[in-house]
Order: structure tokens, then sequence, then C-alpha cells
């Protein structure tokens, strides 16, 4: 995805060799041919997102739920923060979940949980290509026939985080050409992830793995690969739009702070690189406190960058 020698990208790009070798690895073809023949149907997903024409659930900034051509979204209105989170709910479990976890994750009996369920499958209405509800109910799901049970499975429906996860997986395979799927990933981001969860809800989420915090490593990593690339190529545009929304999604992290001083010293600021290096990261503090220790990564990446020497440009 990088393939210009690492001593050129480290000369004007907050990164390190571990850096590269973990976000940018070299990729065998036939890789590349087995992930994108996985994942067939990826670009007409992306087109039915950008058209609006099916649901969608937006996870990656303020949570936000919209019905597609067919629903119905008078059947959640008075209650549509509880529905949009049952329907992430569903949507983070694409193998199934049987009317037990459900009951579990939100507190309820499993008869109200199925009443629950039923306003859902109204609002999200059924796809106008095939005439299927986009929330079969439990014994008519994919799942449900193939394991001979009831369980709830969404079909259909399009989530930001899993088109963001397709987009990185295919682009991380193309090599160089696969920093257009980046680009389109990244553009999913609106802020920082799961925000404006519903009081007192969301309670599950804690529960396993924490799929709320690895979107915010997910997304840091994403920004800063565009952002490496971007700088070596002089697209400094570019470079600060992706940092900037990395900044947006993950405001506390330190990867997105080197890489907005990289690129301001790029633009030609280095006194405002130098700023950004002594107040917003290595002199960082809290409500008054001394500033904490900085990690490995930074200290060493803020001590003496190769990219704030003299003479050095983009």
């Amino acid at each position: 995805m990088l393939p210009a020698p690492d001593a050129e990208v480290l000369d004007v790009a907050a990164t390190t060799t571990d850096d590269l070798q973990q976000l940018a690895p070299h990729v065998p073809d036939k890789v590349r041919a087995a992930v994108e023949g996985a994942d067939p149907g990826l670009d007409a997903d992306l087109a039915a997102w950008a058209a609006g024409t099916r649901p969608h659930l937006r996870l990656l900034g303020p949570i936000q739920a919209r019905t597609g051509t067919t629903g119905k979204p008078t059947a959640v209105a008075k209650r549509k923060a509880f529905y949009t989170e049952l329907l992430a709910f569903l949507a983070l479990h694409p193998q199934c979940v049987t009317i037990d976890q459900v009951v579990d994750a939100f507190g309820s009996d499993a008869t109200q949980m199925r009443v629950h369920l039923s306003k859902v499958r109204s609002w999200l209405g059924v796809d106008p290509t095939t005439g299927a509800q986009y929330l079969p109910e439990a014994t008519k799901s994919p799942g449900g026939i193939a394991r001979g049970m009831g369980i709830y499975q969404l079909v259909g429906v399009l989530a930001d985080i899993d088109l963001f996860r397709r987009l990185r997986a295919r682009g991380q395979a193309r090599g160089p050409e696969g920093l257009s799927d980046l680009r389109a990933a990244l553009g999913l981001v609106t802020g920082e992830p799961f925000t404006g969860q519903r009081g007192r809800g969301w309670a599950w989420l804690a529960d396993g793995v924490r799929i709320d915090q690895h979107m915010v490593c997910a997304v840091v990593d994403v920004a800063h690969t565009i952002t490496i690339s971007a700088l070596h190529s002089g697209d400094l545009e570019f470079a600060r739009t992706a940092t900037e929304t990395a900044l947006l999604a993950a405001p506390y992290e330190d990867t997105p702070r080197l890489d907005l001083a990289a690129v301001v010293a790029a633009e030609g600021d280095r006194q405002a690189a130098e700023r950004i290096l002594r107040d917003d990261i290595t002199n960082r503090a809290e409500e008054g406190e001394a500033p904490d220790d900085l990690p490995a990564r930074t200290a060493d990446l803020a001590s003496s960058p190769l990219w704030l020497k003299t003479g050095r440009v983009a």
C-alpha cells in the first residue's frame, strides 16, 4: 500500500518502521484475489448506502438509524432511541441472536421483546428487489432455517461499521490501488463512534468485545495510513482532511495529534508544528495535573522528528 522506501516516508510523516509494517504489509497477488473475490457485493452496498434506498445504521459518530424506501418510520417514532439501540444490537451480531440473548441484553421478558422486534420489522420494511423482510421472523431467517430454530438476523440492512471493515480489508489487500477504499472507509466517519447513546441504555456494549473502542483504533489506523501516503505524495489537503477526521473520532489519541504536527510542518508552519508537539502532546495535562508520562512511541516521535528539520519539505 505504501511502496516507497521507508526512509522516504519517515522523512515526512510522523510514523515508525513498525507502523509501516503493520499498516501496509506486502500482500501476495493470490491473497488480493481471494479478498476481492470474497466480497463481490461491496460496491453495490456502497451505492445503496449513498442512495439511501435501504435501511442504514450509523455508529461511527453520532448514532443514527434511517429506514429505506419501504419502511414505516411511524412504527418507532415515539421510542426511536430504544429501537435504534435494538437495531444496533442485531446489526452487531450478524451471525444471529436468540430471543434469550436479546432478553439478557435488554433486561425485558421474551413476550415483550418479541413485540419490540415486530415493531423493528415494521419500521425497516421489505427489500423492494426481493420482497423479503429486512428482519425476517425468527423461524424464517437464513440462520434460523439453516439451524432449524428461531433466531433473529438482519438481512440487507447497511451499517457503517460493516462497510468500514470491508473497505479496509479490501483496501489493504489491493496495494496502492487500495488507498481509494481507505478513503471511502474514512468518509463514513462523522465523529466519535457510538456517541449519543440512550440514557441508561447500551449496557450490553460493555460486555465481551468492546467494538466501540476497537472502532476508534481502526479509524485512527486508517487515517494514519492515508495521512502517511498523502504526505509522501504531497497531497497536503487530503493529509489534513484525514488527520482532522481522526481527531474528530479520537480527540484524545496521540497518533492524530502527531500527524497534525507533521501536516502543519509540511504546510510550511514549523513554529505551529512545534507548538502542537509542545502544548498538545508533551505538555498536555488534565485539570491542572502534571503532564502524564508519554508512551514510548509518542515520546520517540515527538523528541526529534525528521520532518521538522530545517530544509525538509513534503
